[in-house]
C-alpha cells in the first residue's frame, strides 16, 4: 500500500508541476501586471540579451536574476515569449569568432558596453563589459542598453513590453 501511495505521489508531482516563491518579498514571482503584459500578447516577443562571461561581484548576481526573471515571463506567456543570451566576451579576453559577431550584433542594436570597476588584488581596475537587453515584437524594438542592477528590472521590462504591445 506505502510502495503504491509513493509511486502515485511521483506520477502525479511529474504531471502537475508548480513552483512557490518562499522569499520574504516574493523576489522570484511576477506582479499581477507583468503576468498581464505578458497574456495579453498577440505575437511573439523575443529579447536578446547581451552580457559578459565571467563578471565580478555584484553584477554576476544581476546576470543571475535577469535569467530567472526571463524564465518566468516565459512560463506566463507560453510560446509566444522568447529569450536567449548572447555571449559577448570581454575585449581584452581571448576572442573567438561567435563572440564578435554577437558583439557586432549588439552594436548594431545599439548596446555599447560599459565599464565596471572590480577589486581584485587590493586594487581597482576598470573592465569592460556588455550588459544590455533588446526586445523585440514584431517590427518594432526596444532596448535597455546598461542593466547595472536588479532595481526596478522588472518595472522596466513590462513597462518596454507593454509599450511594445499596444
Amino acid at each position: 500500500l506505502y510502495l503504491v501511495v509513493i509511486v502515485l505521489i511521483n506520477v502525479v508531482g511529474i504531471t502537475v508541476f508548480s513552483r512557490i516563491d518562499l522569499t520574504e518579498n516574493r523576489m522570484y514571482t511576477l506582479s499581477e501586471a507583468s503576468k498581464a503584459a505578458v497574456a495579453t500578447l498577440s505575437e511573439p516577443l523575443t529579447s536578446n540579451v547581451f552580457f559578459s562571461k565571467n563578471l565580478p561581484a555584484p553584477h554576476n548576481s544581476t546576470e543571475r536574476y535577469l535569467r530567472d526573471l526571463l524564465e518566468e515571463y516565459a512560463s506566463e506567456a507560453g510560446r509566444l515569449f522568447n529569450y536567449r543570451f548572447y555571449d559577448v566576451s570581454s575585449e581584452d579576453a581571448d576572442l573567438n569568432p561567435q563572440a564578435e559577431e554577437n558583439r557586432k550584433m549588439a552594436k548594431d542594436y545599439g548596446i555599447q558596453p560599459v565599464q565596471i570597476r572590480q577589486l581584485e588584488n587590493d586594487e581597482f581596475k576598470s573592465k569592460v563589459a556588455y550588459m544590455g537587453l533588446v526586445i523585440i515584437h514584431g517590427d518594432l524594438i526596444e532596448k535597455i542598453p546598461a542593466i547595472t542592477s536588479t532595481n526596478g528590472l522588472e518595472y522596466q521590462l513590462t513597462t518596454a513590453m507593454q509599450k511594445l504591445n499596444n
